[in-house]
């Protein structure tokens, strides 16, 4: 095909073209660009543009913004916080955005500038002020603080990316998605324009106690041995860590997250959360995506704005000692050489010292590496581990079976009270 000037001699442009699919089209990759590509969506008419299968999402809006964020010109106008979910850069560059669902084509995005690009799962701020004039990110129509909609159209303005409609908003009041990408949507009295959506409670949660080497004091739910850390939640009401931060990295406190919509990170009031230090995040939602430096180091515990909420610094501890607090929440910490993991803080060591020292029973061997424990005379009593729990029950007996019990402390207990501390290896 060629296009000749009115002299019909003057070759303006030509091009050749090879055998289309049905309704496909070939064209330039934008207007007036010297590359040619085909479209599977033509573009009669309109500019060209390649509409990605990807979408990008509406993720936040204030209508009413007197004091939150300022736009490039320090104005404090309405916006809209525009989401990519992706794992790759998408550029707003031929997209469409309106607040009119009879008009979708109320405002393009120019092609050609960084502006337009979101970087994966970033941000982008788009000032809904009427005052385009101002900037490529300034829309030509102002978000109503009585209530509006938002379209976002791919570039063949017919593909709908998202939308939404809200209603009226107080002043830096917004309303967004419960969480990046949520279905769900709410109003956050503190907004979080450019940044993660998530309500930050005012509450903290505590980092209670610390195991780097374990070797035989608690298996995890894939019944390996692996270091732990765990939290405490001091206060009366239920928290869900679900978007909280853990990290064993100063200059990255945002290095692991927890996931969103799922009860296994909720916390009872003054409950115990235990965190697994493996590295091994295909086993659960409380495995960390690093292993606990047994050397020491520090970790650190942060809320969905990235505020601060704990941090624990420890150095070198023993094999199957751990590092905690004294008592659950006090600022003082100490070494347990009998750890409490999800229990509550107590040097049970100490307090079965003196215990024993007053008993006339004692135990061999102690280690237990057979299976097989004796007891210098027939007695009755329990044997429970470190939380409390009751495991077996023994009557007038000198000789106890605790083949079937993993490696670990447990305490027993007999009908005089004496409590003896029971090793197995």
């Amino acid at each position: 095909m060629y296009l000749f000037a009115p002299d019909a001699e003057t070759l303006i442009d030509s091009v050749s073209f090879g055998l289309q699919a049905t309704d496909e089209s070939y064209g330039r990759s934008v207007d007036a660009a010297p590359n040619w590509i085909h479209f599977p969506i033509a573009t009669p008419n309109a500019t060209n543009q390649l509409s990605p299968t990807q979408s990008l999402i509406i993720n936040e809006l204030m209508s009413f913004n007197s004091s939150v964020i300022g736009d490039n010109h320090s104005q404090f106008d309405p916006w809209i916080e525009i989401y990519n979910p992706n794992s790759d850069t998408l550029d707003l560059a031929g997209w469409f955005i309106s607040n009119d669902a009879g008009n979708g084509r109320k405002f393009r995005f120019v092609f050609g500038n960084d502006s337009t690009k979101i970087a994966p799962h970033g941000y982008k701020i788009l000032w809904a002020d009427n005052e385009a004039d101002q900037g490529i990110t300034h829309l030509n129509f102002r978000l109503s603080n009585q209530g509006d909609c938002v379209l976002l159209y791919k570039p063949d303005h017919t593909l709908l990316s998202d939308s939404v409609c809200i209603g009226g908003l107080a002043a830096n009041v917004s309303r967004g998605r419960r969480f990046d990408a949520s279905p769900t949507w709410i109003d956050f009295i503190v907004s979080t324009p450019n940044a993660t959506n998530q309500s930050s409670p005012a509450e903290f949660v505590l980092i209670n106690e610390v195991q780097t080497i374990n070797a035989s004091t608690i298996r995890d739910n894939f019944n390996e041995f692996a270091p732990w850390v765990e939290l405490y939640n001091p206060n009366p009401d239920t928290l869900n860590l679900e978007g909280w931060f853990v990290s064993n990295d100063p200059s990255d406190i945002n290095y692991f997250r927890f996931p969103y919509d799922n009860d296994s990170t909720k916390i009872s009031p003054h409950g115990f959360m235990m965190l697994w230090g493996d590295g091994q995040t295909q086993q659960g939602i409380r495995h960390l995506n690093f292993a606990l430096n047994a050397n020491g180091e520090c970790f650190i515990l942060s809320k969905p704005n990235s505020a601060f909420s704990d941090s624990a610094c420890y150095g070198l501890i023993a094999t199957d000692n751990s590092y905690g607090r004294i008592s659950d929440g006090n600022p003082s910490w100490q070494n347990f050489v009998i750890p409490t993991p999800d229990s509550n803080n107590v040097d049970l060591f100490v307090g079965i010292k003196q215990l024993e020292e007053h008993s006339d029973i004692f135990l061999f061997p102690n280690p237990v590496k057979n299976g097989i424990v004796y007891l210098s005379r027939n007695i009755s009593g329990i044997v429970s581990d470190l939380q409390g729990r009751e495991l077996l029950i023994f009557k007038n007996e000198n000789i106890i079976d605790v083949l079937s019990f993993s490696p670990g402390v447990y305490v027993i207990i007999t009908s005089n009270q004496d409590h003896l501390r029971l090793i197995i290896e």
